[in-house]
């Protein structure tokens, strides 16, 4: 059985001080992505009213906004499982362009660093202690 059939989602946006965020779930700033709902039939609709109305009455949301998400096509992508090698080749590879950038950045801070010179010293405030001033028991 294709579970996969629905085409039709609803996501919310809350809106906070003029900046918006999606609404992942139990997570009301989310920057990445949101909680999708079914919006195909009319009870689906209905519940996503609902919930809409308990973020505004419960979770204290200025504004909420729905977003409608529609599947308009389908695409498949043919991927072959890699062997060992194939899986271990790739990570040495990101590993060796890993090293390569943390060398560029370290480059970068060795000069940023010696290009700025040292701070003189500042002068200690207040008086000298005495030279008589220790306490003996």
């Amino acid at each position: 059985m294709d579970h996969t059939k629905k085409d039709t989602f609803a996501a919310f946006v809350n809106v906070h001080k003029g900046d918006k965020f999606w609404v992942d779930g139990h997570h009301e700033y989310s920057q990445d992505s949101p909680t999708l709902f079914r919006f195909n039939t009319s009870e689906e609709k209905k519940r996503v009213q609902e919930v809409a109305q308990n973020y505004l009455d419960y979770w204290g949301f200025e504004a909420v906004e729905l977003v409608i998400f529609e599947a308009k096509s389908r695409h498949s992508i043919n991927l072959k499982k890699r062997t060992s090698a194939e899986i271990e080749s790739a990570r040495q590879k990101q590993l060796a362009e890993a090293a390569k950038l943390r060398d560029e950045y370290q480059a970068a801070e060795n000069e940023k660093a010696e290009s700025i010179e040292e701070a003189p010293l500042k002068k200690k405030r207040g008086r000298k202690p005495k030279a008589a001033a220790t306490i003996s028991t």
